[in-house]
Formats: structure tokens, C-alpha cells, sequence
């Protein structure tokens, strides 16, 4: 950027670049009774200001003004000296660092070893093909005692002249390799020699196995891999794929712009969530996008269930201990190194990746996260107070989804071996769920902390999962329906999430639902659209489904799932920087504004949930098959 500056009587033209600050002063809030509340300005000034400039700059003259503070942004200049952000970038770097050293192992050694022993294989096979079929010599007439001959690099030995005048192409026809290795008689048919032995197949030792958990180049091929199982069921997929994108639709909208009413990226927030966000009819999916969640939870519950019932079933109906050990070391492995690393780039280095007027000048997340990892690690963050110490308050779940893991297996031996007891057991937590919802509200406790994040305030739609679980493991995924019952379940179930989802909607001149009816609807509503989910899912895996379960098991969707946990925790980052870190605020619109945002989180978190889940998820699982090998199966 050029200016010209006047220094008395002379013009000087200086080159300069721009920055952004922020300038945070006392303001007078006329909706809070006139009471002075912090607000902020952002201005663009030359980069040659330092933030002691600006506040001489804002002092000066009859209308000065004190700022409280002056925030150039620029978090990246104070890195080096934050201990936790070092600590944080070693380790994964450290991670990097392995995953390229494994990579090149892979594809230089382990990737070749894997295809000189199939090549070795496939050899062995080809000479027991051609040992079993005979073959008849014409050329071979002689007396026995002189016709004893081997065939050798493709040529033929005979001391017969009929033989050496042979056309080339019926030579060609009958020479034998040496890999035939085939004996010739004097009835010209060829007898097999003995085979030499079946090349051992290459077996990489524990340390290869180890190493190569972390090689890019087998991970990815994991991961994008269309392929699934024998009897898996393809329709959850989809299912847990597109709900996670409809959370991804209402974090878009509600992430960033009610984070902290200092900075707040929003022009329009009060028109935008009084008048429109809340009250219009084709909104209802946005503010009710937590109804994803119960999707989640319900085919956590169904899916858990079917793996355990069947365990037990191939152990005649018990439970050995190291069925429970390996339930719950494999659950926390596969949850929490991932995790972790997250709730550590959270509280170190996210605070950095972003400047401009409107970036935090602090996290709360970075903060608390730095206090209140362990209750992560524990997974009971959903008990701590999350208005003052949020980390990654969208966590919540994973500490109710290991929660409801943990007393599962008392429902499922009990289904297994009494199954009245197991659902009488299931059916109390069930109603439970609703009793607690009305009672909060009742009370007046419904908020955030005490019924959204609460385990006694979701785990129904959990035990609708379970019992879908055990319905598909006890008919083994079958069940034949006439098409009237079938469409009768497609109707009902549809039209179950619709109301979920649109049934408190009224409009602004409309008289306002009762206060009963509502709590009735809200004690409800995460069930019923777990209901409406199981019924999808169960006439898709049970042969019902027609051109849904069509849709929803296409392939396409598997690799698509696999990063749905990475992707669950990442968005809200995404979220908030791309909130805060622009240098202007925006005006709140569906078109084009929030469109083109959700296209973009969803796009990024599909690219960083790639990294994250090639760089720490699938190392680690790969580390538990290796120093946890499957059991042997017994012989019958």
C-alpha cells in the first residue's frame, strides 16, 4: 500500500502494510437498563502501529476515549513462548515423523514382500495345476529304456530327426517348462514329478506389524476401501453419515455466532434468531438438528447389542472374562487417544490459528480445556459445570455414549438369558428418561447443563437401540412382511420424525401451545425420533426397505462413515474459525451466506478428519489387533 504523507511543505510517499486491531472500550447497553457494557471496534491501521500507539492514538483530544484493551491479534508471536503450545506441536510432529518412516518402510519392504510371496504362491499353484493334467507327446515313440527325458528352458531333447524337423508352432505347443518339471514315457504321456514343497507365506514379524499400523499408504486403502464385512448391515452407513451432516447444518448456524456476545461475527443476531432462526416453520431443522444426536446414540445401542449377544452366543451363553475385559480396553482404546489429542490442540494450539478484530483474545475452550482435560480422559465431562468450565462442550456425548457402554452388559446378559427381566430392566431406564424430562421442567431446571447433557435425560433413545439390537439378533436380520404392514410402518415411522421434528412449531399469530402439552412434546421427542430411525433401519436390514435401503446401502457411504467420529469432534473448530477469523461481520441470510458455509465446514472436516483419522485413529487400532490378537478357533 502506498500514501502519500505531508511533512510541512514536502509530500513523502511511504510503502506500509495493513493490520487489523481490535480496541475493546465501555459502551452503553440501552437493553440492559443502560449499564455499561465491553464493546468492541475493529480497525485496519499500518503495521508499523503497535498496540501502545493505539491506545495514545484513542486518548487524544477533547473526545478521547480509554480503551480497555488492544488486541492486534497476532497470537502466532507469542507461541514460543507458550511451554504446552511446544509440547503440543512435538508430539505431532512426532506422529508425522512415524507415519513417514512407516510409509516408506511399507511400500519399499513390507508391500514387496506381501507381492514376491504372492507371486511365489501363485507359481506353486500354477505347477499343481499342470502336474494333474497329462499330456500327450507325439514326438516321443521310442523304446522305453531310450525315452527317459526331462523337458529344460523351453527345449526339447530327442535324438529322433522326425523330432528336430518339427514345425515351430506345434513345437511351441509341446515344449514343457521347467516349471512343469513333467516326466516323459514311452507311451508319450507325461508323468508329474513330486512337487517341491508350498513356499512359506511371508508373515511380518510384531515390530513390522507395529510399524507399519502408522504407513499412510495401507491406511489409506483402509480407509478408503468400499468394501464391508459379510453380514454387515450397509444402511447405517448412510444413516450415521447424513447425521452427521445435519449436525454439521445446525452447528453452522449456531456455533461462533452465540459463542460470546463480545465478539460476535453477526450483524443481525437479534432479528436473525428472534424473528427468523426460531420462529419460521423451515427452520425447525436447524434448531432441532440435535435430534441427530439420538440417531447416534441409537445405532451406538443397536450395534453394541447385536456384537455382544452374539459373543455370548458363541460362548454358550456366557460371559468370560476376557469377553468383559476386551468389551471395555477396546471401547476406551477406540475412543480416547484420538480424543485426547484434540482436547490437547484445543487447549495449546488452536488460540493460534486464527487472528483479525474479531478472533477471541481467549478461548474459553483453551482455557478450560487446559483445567478440565482429565474429566475427558474419565469421560464424565458431562457432570462438571459447563457455563463456567466448557471444553469442547460438544463432547458432552462421547462421556453419555461410554457411560451407557458401561452398564450395558447388565441389560444384555439379562436379554440373552431372561429376556423378560432384561427389557423389564431396559423399560425402567426408558421411562425414567421421560419421568426425568418432565420433572426439570417441571422444576424449572431444563437448561443445558441439567437436561441436554444429562445421561438420565438421553438415554432413551439409546434403549430404543438396544432393543432394535436384540429384535435383528434374535430373527437374524430376517423377517418376511406383507406390503401393507410394510407401507404401514413406512408411513408411521416417517410421519413420527416429521412431528419430532416440526410438532412445536406455531405461528407468531398463533395461539402458543399449553405449557403441559409442551413438555409432554419435549419428554418425548428424542425417543420418538429414535423410534421413527429404528423402523428405517430395521425394514432396511430385514429385506423391507425397497428402493431406500437401495439408496441408503450403496456402497459409496462406507468410507464416508468411517470418519464420522473425527468428524464429529472437529467441525465445531472448523466452525469457530471460520467465524472468527473473518475481518468483517456478516449479515445473517441463508442465501447465499449460510449455504456456501455449511458446503465449506462439510467439505474441510471430511479433509481434516482424513488426516486426523490416518494420522492417530486407525495407527491405534491397528496397535490393539497386533498386541491383541483375535482368539484361535477351535476345530470342530
Amino acid at each position: 500500500m502506498d500514501a502519500d504523507i505531508p511533512i510541512g511543505q514536502n509530500t513523502v510517499r511511504l510503502k506500509f502494510k495493513g493490520q487489523y486491531m481490535s480496541i475493546r472500550i465501555w459502551a452503553i447497553d440501552p437493553d440492559r437498563n443502560n449499564a455499561y457494557t465491553p464493546f468492541d471496534i475493529g480497525a485496519c491501521v499500518p503495521d508499523s502501529c503497535s498496540e501502545d500507539d493505539i491506545r495514545r492514538y484513542m486518548t487524544y483530544g477533547e473526545k478521547s476515549v480509554v480503551p480497555i484493551e488492544v488486541y492486534n491479534g497476532k497470537q502466532w508471536n507469542n507461541i514460543w513462548a507458550d511451554s504446552g503450545a511446544i509440547a503440543m506441536i512435538c508430539i505431532i510432529l512426532v506422529f508425522v515423523l512415524i507415519a513417514l518412516i512407516a510409509t516408506v518402510f511399507d511400500m519399499a519392504y513390507v508391500q514387496r514382500m506381501i507381492e514376491a510371496s504372492k507371486t511365489q504362491e501363485t507359481i506353486h499353484k500354477s505347477m499343481r495345476v499342470a502336474s494333474t493334467h497329462a499330456k500327450i507327446n507325439k514326438a516321443f515313440e521310442a523304446p522305453e529304456e531310450k525315452a527317459n527325458y526331462y523337458s529344460d528352458k523351453g527345449e526339447v531333447s530327442n535324438g529322433d530327426a522326425k523330432g528336430r524337423d518339427m514345425d515351430k508352432k506345434n513345437l511351441a505347443d509341446q515344449v514343457y517348462t521347467t516349471l512343469e518339471m513333467t516326466h516323459i514315457g514311452s507311451n508319450g504321456v507325461s508323468k508329474p514329478e513330486p512337487l517341491p514343497s508350498k513356499p512359506p507365506k511371508y508373515e511380518p514379524s510384531i515390530g513390522t506389524r507395529l510399524l507399519v499400523s502408522f504407513s499412510v499408504y495401507t491406511n489409506m486403502s483402509r480407509l478408503l476401501s468400499f468394501d464391508a464385512p459379510p453380514g454387515a448391515y450397509l444402511c447405517l452407513n448412510a444413516i450415521r453419515f447424513l447425521s452427521m451432516c445435519w449436525i454439521i447444518l445446525g452447528h453452522t448456524f449456531q456455533l461462533g455466532i452465540t459463542i460470546t456476545p463480545v465478539t460476535n461475527p453477526t450483524l443481525n443476531p437479534t432479528d436473525w434468531f428472534a424473528n427468523k432462526y426460531t420462529s419460521l416453520f423451515e427452520y425447525k431443522a436447524l434448531t432441532h438438528m440435535q435430534l441427530a444426536v439420538d440417531s447416534f446414540f441409537l445405532l451406538s445401542g443397536c450395534l453394541i447389542a447385536i456384537s455382544f449377544l452374539k459373543a455370548m452366543a458363541r460362548q454358550g451363553g456366557t460371559v468370560t472374562c476376557r469377553q468383559m475385559a476386551l468389551y471395555y480396553f477396546h471401547r476406551y482404546w477406540r475412543l480416547t487417544p484420538v480424543y485426547m489429542i484434540l482436547v490437547g490442540f484445543m487447549a495449546t494450539l488452536y488460540m493460534y490459528t486464527g487472528s483479525g478484530p474479531l478472533w477471541p483474545r481467549e478461548f474459553p475452550d483453551a482455557v478450560n480445556c487446559k483445567k478440565s482435560w482429565w474429566w475427558h480422559l474419565l469421560y464424565i465431562n458431562n457432570f462438571y459445570n459447563y457455563g463456567t468450565q466448557s471444553c469442547m462442550g460438544w463432547s458432552w456425548y462421547l462421556a453419555n455414549d461410554m457411560q451407557f457402554y458401561i452398564i450395558s452388559p447388565v441389560i444384555f446378559i439379562f436379554l440373552y438369558k431372561v429376556p423378560v427381566v432384561g427389557f423389564i430392566i431396559s423399560g425402567i431406564l426408558f421411562v425414567g428418561n421421560i419421568v426425568s424430562i418432565v420433572t426439570l421442567h417441571l422444576v424449572g431446571q431444563a437448561s443445558f447443563e441439567m437436561d441436554y447433557i444429562k445421561p438420565y435425560s438421553r438415554i432413551g433413545a439409546y434403549i430404543v437401540g438396544v432393543w432394535l439390537g436384540y429384535i435383528l439378533w434374535k430373527n437374524k436380520g430376517k423377517a418376511v412382511l406383507s406390503w401393507w404392514v410394510s407401507l404401514l410402518g413406512w408411513v408411521l415411522s416417517l410421519g413420527l420424525i416429521f412431528a419430532m421434528v416440526y410438532g412445536d412449531w406455531r405461528c407468531p399469530s398463533c395461539t402458543k401451545i399449553p405449557a403441559w402439552l409442551q413438555i409432554m412434546f419435549l419428554s418425548i421427542q428424542r425417543q420418538g425420533t429414535a423410534i421413527g430411525v429404528a423402523w428405517i433401519i430395521y425394514a432396511c436390514i430385514t429385506g423391507n426397505g425397497g428402493f431406500i435401503n437401495t439408496l441408503l446401502s450403496w456402497r459409496g457411504w462406507i468410507p464416508l462413515s468411517r470418519l464420522c467420529y473425527t468428524g464429529y469432534l472437529i467441525h465445531p473448530m472448523i466452525n469457530y474459525y471460520y467465524n472468527f477469523s473473518r475481518m468483517q461481520q456478516q449479515y445473517m441470510r441463508v442465501w447465499p451466506e449460510m449455504v456456501v458455509a455449511f458446503g465449506g465446514v462439510l467439505t474441510l472436516t471430511i479433509g481434516f478428519s482424513i488426516v486426523v483419522t490416518l494420522l492417530f485413529e486407525i495407527p491405534m487400532l491397528g496397535i490393539e489387533k497386533v498386541i491383541i490378537p483375535p482368539p484361535a478357533k477351535k476345530k470342530n
